[in-house]
């Protein structure tokens, strides 16, 4: 039952789980759609416009000419890509291509007898390259020809989408989606050092983890399948597979969009390990939270997140570090209590924030009513503002602008404003200082897209709170390591939770 040990263990011999860029962990807009390059320009605007923070770009399968496997930008839609993504670039965001490499390269794809010519074939009576990645040639001469021709023009990720066979056809034994991960990831860790590596990819087995960010594919858009997603997030850790990048909203829709769903989607969102919307291409579908008419509070969920980001990054390191991912099940920490087990939608973020998402539709007072376990010991009560007692199960009601989520006990919970990007690094930290009970932490940083991480690049500031009758002593200590940029000076704002 020493399950954090056995996974500290486990990264030992099958890798450990890389830190992801600091960009991952804001929100991504995604979704499939037949979108222009004004359409995204307009997206962004709109973003923008409305005060809402954001990180990443997805621009899906119809960036590129022929069907599902394409490499060559379809001109009528992205006259300049190039400009469209530096105009990108210019606006903070980072922007990941959609591909399906399954069916190769066809002959009217760029570079195609350049292709064609560093692997010794024939371009005028050669239609199509295969997909054949375990092909060290195939492999050099795809990379060289196809991806850097991409990358160059300043795409930032790949999101490896689809791969219709379990194992290879040539390598027996061999999985194919595995592969095709190791080597997209690999090739961007060995050929792009200049950033920290990053694939967004579909699960490919054990081992998957060090690859980091996956999706859980084309869900449905509805309280059964959100009801599921926390339960299976949490389970995923089991295997270190701890980023899971899940189609927020859901993907497929039957009927009108549901404000309240898609609310809550968001909300559950803010606490799990990758804050993405998706949808799939069909008219009845919206995911620009700004079309909604509850959309300051969809907004609200997306500023948390980003306050919450210090917290969320702290976390990531200490997944790299003992192999422990931030959404883990409550039995990591309660193995001998059988509601660790028994409650599989609720789970620790992290060390100090225990969460049990809402899932279900709210009643006609537009509250919803929701059971919860909390476990032994006292903790914060986030949305009531006060200390309560765990090793209980109790049921509250819940108003659509309020997630139940609680800080432990003695935690110090660091926190960012609100900034249009989590790699703006602010002047001044936020320190939630929970009562209770004594307790300390780290506050993590590093340079937040090198490898740097890997070899001490970073730096630690301990804190701590000692508490004696009504008496807190809150201490900062002074911070640990070097990495280039960092501050040179800082502000600290020390909020103590349920105090005059």
């Amino acid at each position: 039952h020493n399950y954090k040990k056995a996974l500290g263990d486990y990264v030992k011999i099958a890798g450990r789980i890389p830190l992801p860029p600091a960009y991952i962990f804001g929100y991504w807009y995604s979704r499939y759609y037949r979108y222009s390059a004004q359409d995204f320009k307009d997206i962004v605007n709109d973003v923008v416009a409305n005060d809402i923070p954001m990180d990443v770009m997805i621009i899906d399968k119809d960036w590129h000419i022929n069907d599902w496997t394409g490499w060559s930008w379809n001109k009528t839609l992205f006259p300049d890509p190039k400009g469209l993504i530096t105009w990108m670039h210019l606006r903070g965001l980072k922007v990941s291509l959609n591909i399906h490499p399954a069916d190769g390269v066809n002959s009217n794809e760029d570079n195609f007898s350049s292709l064609c010519s560093d692997m010794g074939l024939d371009a005028s009576t050669t239609t199509n390259v295969p997909w054949k990645l375990t092909d060290t040639t195939f492999y050099k001469a795809f990379f060289k020809n196809i991806i850097r021709l991409r990358e160059s023009e300043g795409v930032d990720f790949w999101w490896l989408d689809w791969q219709q066979w379990l194992t290879d056809k040539d390598v027996a034994g061999l999985g194919e989606t595995f592969w095709c991960n190791h080597v997209f990831y690999e090739d961007m860790r060995l050929n792009r050092t200049d950033r920290r590596p990053v694939i967004f990819h579909r699960w490919g087995g054990l081992g998957s983890h060090r690859y980091q960010i996956g999706f859980s594919g084309d869900s449905w858009a509805n309280f059964q399948t959100l009801a599921f997603e926390p339960y299976f997030t949490s389970t995923a850790s089991n295997v270190c597979y701890g980023y899971w990048g899940h189609d927020l909203g859901g993907h497929n829709q039957s009927g009108d969009n549901d404000p309240e769903l898609y609310l809550r989607w968001l909300q559950y969102g803010v606490f799990s390990p990758i804050f993405r919307t998706h949808a799939t291409n069909a008219t009845n579908i919206e995911r620009r939270i700004w079309k909604f008419p509850n959309f300051p509070l969809m907004r609200e969920a997306v500023r948390l997140r980003y306050k919450m980001f210090p917290y969320i990054y702290t976390a990531a390191r200490e997944a790299y570090d003992t192999g422990i991912s931030i959404c883990r099940p409550l039995y990591y920490d309660y193995p001998e209590e059988a509601n660790a087990y028994d409650y599989e939608n609720e789970y620790m973020f992290g060390d100090d924030i225990f969460v049990s998402p809402i899932v279900s539709r709210s009643g006609k007072d537009s509250t919803t009513q929701h059971s919860i376990w909390l476990p032994a010991g006292k903790w914060w009560n986030v949305c009531r503002s006060k200390l309560v007692n765990g090793q209980v199960t109790f049921t509250d009601n819940y108003a659509q602008n309020e997630i139940p989520y609680f800080f432990k006990a003695g935690s110090i919970i660091p926190n960012y404003p609100v900034r249009r990007s989590v790699t703006i690094r602010p002047d001044t930290i936020i320190l939630k200082v929970v009562p209770g009970a004594n307790g300390q932490t780290s506050f993590y940083e590093d340079q937040g897209n090198t490898e740097g991480y890997k070899d001490s690049v970073f730096t630690i500031t301990p804190l701590q709170q000692q508490r004696d009758n009504n008496t807190v002593t809150f201490q900062i200590g002074a911070r640990i390591g070097t990495f280039p940029g960092m501050p040179s000076e800082r502000c600290f704002r020390v909020e103590f939770l349920g105090q005059e």
